[in-house]
């Protein structure tokens, strides 16, 4: 797995945003991008959840932690974020929907980019073709879907979550 996102599962289009800007940008091939909630990147059928999930925060290249404010009282979603830090491995919080990183403890010394600043955004692209030693496409090529996701993150944490 090169990839994996994590996210609360009220973030759906936030994340689905997320995942195909990286495909455009990175050309990803979905089989190697896990996303939870968004179609078509989501666990196997039969899949033992727990134990899946440990094994893939833990051996993905690149860790996305999809900041928002609903993620960020999402029990798995702190988990997998303190699993990873605690691995001492690559870890790239982004941050939408008017998240902080203050409210993380030691994970808050990680450096973040905001999905709501386009240069934020395209900084996030190179450092994590970086990491993955995958060129940046064209931006013509993938701007369109870098808009979809500032838009997304701008709104606000989904009501009642």
């Amino acid at each position: 797995m090169e990839i994996f996102i994590s996210h609360s599962s009220h973030d759906e289009a936030l994340a689905a945003a997320l995942v195909k800007l990286l495909q455009l940008a990175l050309g990803i091939p979905a089989t190697q991008i896990r996303c939870t909630s968004v179609s078509g990147y989501k666990l196997p059928v039969g899949a033992d959840t727990n134990q899946r999930l440990k094994e893939e925060v833990a051996g993905s290249k690149v860790f996305i932690g999809l900041l928002t404010p609903t993620s960020m009282c999402s029990p798995y979603v702190l988990f997998e974020l303190g699993a990873r830090w605690g691995k001492g491995l690559f870890l790239g919080p982004v941050l939408a929907c008017g998240a902080t990183m203050k409210a993380l403890g030691p994970i808050s010394g990680i450096n973040a980019v905001e999905a709501t600043k386009e240069a934020d955004m395209h900084q996030f692209l190179a450092d994590i073709g970086e990491v993955l030693s995958r060129k940046v496409s064209n931006p013509s090529v993938y701007l369109g879907e870098l808009k979809t996701l500032i838009g997304a993150a701008q709104k606000d944490a989904p009501a009642g979550a």
